[in-house]
């Protein structure tokens, strides 16, 4: 679909009242990032990559030479995973051959996420740690003491003769946050999660 625009003042061109037509998407236009994902996607798949079903905006190239490599594409940036530092420049190099970009190196946080690696012990952790002490003063539990289990087992949440909470919001903003973290950094919490998302409406 044709998009037509105002001429900016001092650039107009032909008779008053004359409109110019884009022939690219503008930065925050409405359609840029559909456009962006479009034109994206054609260039990650000219190279073999794939777009994964569950997820559109990750991609898995089965590179011949440095095996599985993952593109996750997230705005106008991408994060690269991949077995070897080759195989990571491999995607690095056609990317800034193909768009205008910085090599910005190797990630220490993602979608407000901390990325802590250690090459010498091979080991790679991602954890939340601004997200999960906000979370802990916002509602007053900054002195809280840690226990290393989410839940004990067999817990029951409802006691007879409990009174329900008279604004539900935020318990749903609270357990919203808590949802984040159990699909990101704290799959160890996911069942209390859960269990406690049972009560969103009527908590």
């Amino acid at each position: 679909m044709d998009v037509y625009v105002r001429q900016p003042e001092r650039y107009e061109e032909g008779p008053a009242g004359t409109v110019a037509r884009l022939l690219h998407a503008l930065y925050g236009f409405k359609k840029a990032g559909r456009l962006w994902g479009e034109h994206c996607h054609g260039t990650l798949t000219t190279i073999g990559a794939t777009r994964l079903k569950a997820d559109p905006s990750m991609y898995v190239w089965q590179n011949p030479v440095n095996g599985p490599i993952i593109i996750l594409v997230h705005v106008n940036g991408m994060a690269v995973a991949a077995k070897t530092l080759a195989g990571v420049s491999a995607v690095k190099n056609f990317v800034l051959a193909t768009y205008k970009g910085r090599d910005l190196g190797a990630s220490n946080a993602f979608l407000g996420m901390r990325i802590d690696r250690d090459r010498a012990a091979d080991t790679f952790m991602l954890r939340c740690p601004g997200v999960t002490v906000a979370l802990l003063e916002q509602y007053g539990m900054g002195a809280a003491r840690p226990n290393k289990l989410p839940m004990p087992e067999k817990e029951t949440l409802m006691q007879t003769g409990e009174q329900l909470l008279a604004n539900g919001k935020p318990y749903a903003e609270l357990l919203g946050s808590i949802l984040y973290l159990s699909t990101t950094t704290r799959l160890d919490i996911a069942y209390a999660a859960g269990l406690l998302a049972r009560y969103m409406t009527n908590p």
